[in-house]
């Protein structure tokens, strides 16, 4: 009877242990989980619409055309269409070229993009531009690539705009005007100008629409759950259960 109870009382031991490494650690992994990681760095989503600062000017409202008209062919930093900026897109996006797409047989109403598209800030960007002015008169002309002229007045002056200030042609601290453009000087040997008539292969390649301008980001803040927790949680359950079923029936002997 003593070897009996012993017995039973190390079942009961063993299960209360199993039970307390299990909560125990439990705790230790979400602890760990914490401390590791107590504020997520969250992914930069390149595509996503940049945001506006709380008082806007002329060129923070061209950022966000750019982005809506411009960077899905010139990039997310006006780069140009680059191999680097094309694998921010989902895999069956990225080879622009492919027929069926915007290659040498486009989709029904689709175009074709030139294999080069430039970028539009940097070290000699826009230098064919002798000042701000003749820069908008010829995005309005030629751009979008496959739709010239659809944007309204007013998005192309701020394109413009914002794309004088990212190149620091100009400060971009007020609204551009023809006659302020005119005097923001981009190449004084340029003897580039541009008429109503003018007809040339587009140096600027542009979209109306983002093409998959969106990236959804999710993040987990749960800590993972270890195996070994639950293996312990388990056996420490079983080893009462069992107990309980050899107690009662120990009972119903005596």
């Amino acid at each position: 009877m003593l070897r009996k109870n012993q017995f039973i009382l190390v079942l009961f031991s063993l299960g209360l242990l199993s039970i307390l490494l299990a909560v125990t650690q439990g705790n230790f992994v979400a602890a760990a989980s914490l401390a590791q990681d107590p504020k997520p760095t969250p992914t930069i989503d390149r595509l996503a619409k940049p945001t506006m600062p709380a008082n806007p000017v002329m060129a923070d409202k061209g950022a966000q055309d750019y982005w809506l008209y411009c960077s899905p062919c010139h990039g997310d930093q006006a780069q140009g269409l680059t191999d680097e900026f094309r694998k921010q897109y989902p895999t069956e996006d990225q080879f622009c070229w492919n027929s069926g797409c915007h290659g040498n047989r486009p989709y029904p109403n689709g175009w074709t993009i030139p294999r080069y598209v430039p970028a539009l800030v940097g070290p000699g960007a826009l230098m064919r531009f002798p000042d701000g002015a003749v820069l908008k008169a010829y995005i309005q002309q030629q751009m979008p690539f496959q739709t010239p002229g659809i944007l309204k007045e007013a998005e192309y002056w701020r394109i413009t705009a914002f794309l004088l200030r990212q190149n620091g042609y100009w400060s971009g601290d007020s609204d551009l005007t023809k006659m302020l453009a005119e005097k923001i000087i981009i190449n004084r040997d340029s003897t580039f100008s541009i008429t109503p008539t003018t007809t040339m292969v587009p140096a600027l390649i542009s979209t109306p629409t983002p093409a998959m301008q969106q990236a959804a980001l999710q993040d987990s803040n749960g800590a993972p759950s270890s195996p070994d927790v639950r293996t312990m949680a388990v056996l420490g359950m079983i080893i009462l259960i069992v107990l309980s079923i050899i107690v009662v029936k120990g009972l119903k002997k005596w």
